[in-house]
């Protein structure tokens, strides 16, 4: 997770990465230039955790890829 989205990745049982998502955050960030704060909305990131995590699931699944074999997801 960074501060211009999320990236979801998923491992099979020999370690290699078969499938990918990534989902950017809205542009809803305030930028304080005097403080050099930068905040989001925490609701944002659930959200883009949510959306990459149902993006990765449909992407193993157009693969043919059985979920039984994912060993790992990693955000």
């Amino acid at each position: 997770m960074g501060t211009g989205g999320i990236r979801a990745y998923a491992v099979d049982h020999h370690g290699s990465v078969v499938a990918h998502a990534s989902i950017d955050f809205p542009k809803n960030a305030h930028a304080h230039k005097e403080s050099g704060i930068y905040e989001q909305n925490p609701e944002s990131w659930w959200n883009a955790f949510c959306t990459a995590c149902q993006k990765l699931v449909q992407t193993v699944g157009q693969k043919g890829i059985p979920l039984k074999y994912i060993r790992t997801v990693c955000i």
